[in-house]
């Protein structure tokens, strides 16, 4: 009983829910561009960096456009993640190679 009283409950639904909300969506997040276009794996620290970058050239580009949230698992909670239309993938792949390189 005292070890699943530490248990986030929201891991659960985590497992149930994340996959399937972005996968059949419109939408898709930095980690999902840089895990299925590029085969990345990027850190906490990464993807923060690089979601700076992508949110600046996406409201250049579409500066009457809000950007969207997702709910995601990240650091042992449930948290509000950006998330893009697949249209825009091209731009984020730049913006992760400038970042990464840069």
């Amino acid at each position: 009983p005292e070890l699943l009283a530490c248990i986030n409950p929201n891991t659960a639904q985590r497992q149930i829910t994340e996959g399937p909300i972005l996968v059949n969506s419109s939408l898709v997040t930095i980690d999902q561009v840089a895990t299925e276009k590029m085969g990345l794996r990027l850190t906490t620290n990464q993807k923060c960096r690089i979601g700076h970058a992508v949110a600046a050239k996406y409201r250049d580009m579409r500066p009457l456009v809000n950007i969207e949230t997702v709910e995601k698992y990240v650091n042992g909670e449930m948290r509000p993640v950006k998330a893009y239309p697949r249209d825009f993938e091209d731009e984020m792949v730049a913006c992760i190679r400038n970042t990464m390189l840069g």
